[in-house]
């Protein structure tokens, strides 16, 4: 009874752990978006386009990748398209490596001194894209 026991427990041990990679094998990119004045609209890269995005701050998405990365999954240029408070802007792009079954991060995140009045008004260009 004691072997039973120990086997059920450890079958719910296994069976409950998680793990923040994918184990499809396929890669993922998430969005983490940190600064509140932008809005994510859309994510694009290779073969790969997410439209019609509301990533607002403070927010994060993932996106499985689930054909993969056709030209290989290192420097690939990833572009975030955004809207910052309210109005239509533009896009930026970073470089980032892609690794089967993990997940790779972009973080959104603001570069203004918050306690710079004027520039936290008017600046929606004081942000760094971090990658990890």
């Amino acid at each position: 009874m004691k072997k039973l026991l120990f086997l059920f427990s450890a079958l719910v041990f296994i069976s409950c752990s998680s793990s923040n990679d994918d184990e499809s094998g396929v890669p993922s990119l998430t969005i983490v978006n940190n600064f509140s004045k932008w809005s994510v609209t859309g994510v694009s890269l290779q073969d790969y386009t997410f439209d019609n995005l509301q990533i607002d701050g403070g927010s994060r998405r993932t996106f499985v990748l689930s054909d993969g990365i056709p030209s290989g999954s290192l420097d690939i240029a990833v572009i975030i398209s955004y809207n910052c408070s309210g109005r239509d802007m533009t896009a930026d792009n970073v470089r980032v490596d892609f690794y089967d079954g993990k997940t790779t991060t972009i973080s959104i995140n603001s570069t203004l001194d918050p306690n710079d009045t004027e520039s936290q008004l008017q600046d929606c260009f004081e942000y760094e894209l971090i990658v990890s």
